[in-house]
Order: structure tokens, then sequence, then C-alpha cells
């Protein structure tokens, strides 16, 4: 990150190049679409600023917004699950996405909310299993997380042992190799 390390203090010097002391699940993520992005703006009247900036903006609404928007929208289904009316049910996750800390951290590139939302996610795709692929999201978005965020790694533990108390042999064996390999 050399070109941007005078904008962070969060970055190791080592030698001549400078790299983030974070983990890197977010940069991961978000290559496809910077690059998209930058390509299309590319074609626009903005200064190279502007386009840099509407970017981020675009890249940061269409990875950490959308997923946790979706975070939301499982926190509404998991409640009306476990038999919440749905009123109390929207509440709950507008409380959750929009009460706490979670929404100002779904508009900025920083892997916390992302993390958040891979965990949640993964749980609910446990709950709801009825398909093997809803056990393979899970186990990706579970090993995910901990790519996200490195203290994560309690989380893929814990919702693991739930998850494998829920799932038969079969599928305890395509979560675990998910898990492992995400």
């Amino acid at each position: 990150i050399d070109r941007f390390s005078v904008y962070t203090a969060d970055c190791i010097k080592l030698g001549g190049p400078v790299f983030p002391n974070k983990a890197s699940g977010v940069t991961y993520l978000v290559v496809l679409p910077w690059n998209f992005f930058r390509a299309v703006l590319s074609t626009t009247p903005l200064s190279g600023a502007a386009q840099l900036h509407f970017t981020a903006y675009l890249v940061s609404l269409t990875t950490l917004g959308l997923c946790s928007a979706l975070t939301g929208c499982a926190v509404f289904r998991l409640l009306l699950r476990f038999g919440l009316f749905q009123v109390v049910a929207l509440f709950f996750a507008l409380l959750y996405a929009l009460g706490p800390i979670a929404f100002p951290f779904s508009t900025v590139l920083f892997s916390h909310q992302l993390a958040a939302s891979f965990l949640f996610l993964g749980f609910f795709m446990l709950c709801e299993r009825k398909h093997t692929w809803q056990v393979v999201a899970a186990g990706f978005l579970l090993g995910f997380a901990t790519v996200l965020e490195y203290p994560a790694a309690l989380g893929p533990v814990l919702i693991g042992r739930y998850g494998l108390t829920r799932t038969g042999v079969r599928w305890c064996l395509v979560f675990i190799g998910e898990c492992l390999g995400g």
C-alpha cells in the first residue's frame, strides 16, 4: 500500500514496501468490484479524485452494505422462525441494523461488520439447512470470517459446534471441509 500509506497509521514498513497490518479478507472481496467500478467510472468526465472516491463508495455499498442488508433480512427471518410476530421481528431486525454500530460500519471499508455479517449469515444458513448448498455456504461464510477478522476465529468454533449437532455425518464432513477451505 505504498501510495496510500500516508492515509493510515495501520501499517507496517518492512524495508521499503509498506503493508497493511490487518487481515486481508476485505481486499480479496473488493478486488472485482473495485476493478469493475473503476473501469466504468473511467469513462465518465469525473476528475481522477472524484472517480476514486465514487469507486470507493460504490465498492463499500455493494460489498459491506449488501452483506449488512442481507444480515438484517436474516435476523428478521430467524426471529420469525423462533415464533415472534412480524412487527416484533421487524422491530428487532431494524434495531440491529440501525441501532448499534452495524450501520456506520456498513458504510466504510472496514472488516468488522463484514465479519459479523459472515458469522451471522453462516449461523442462519445452518438454522435454515434444507439443502447441501446451505451447509457449503455456511462453511464458507464461517471459514472466511476469520480471513476478514482474526478475532472472529472463535465464532466458527462455537457456531460450528452448533452446526455439527444439527447435521448428519455426510453434512458434517461437507461443513468442516468448507470451513477449513474458506
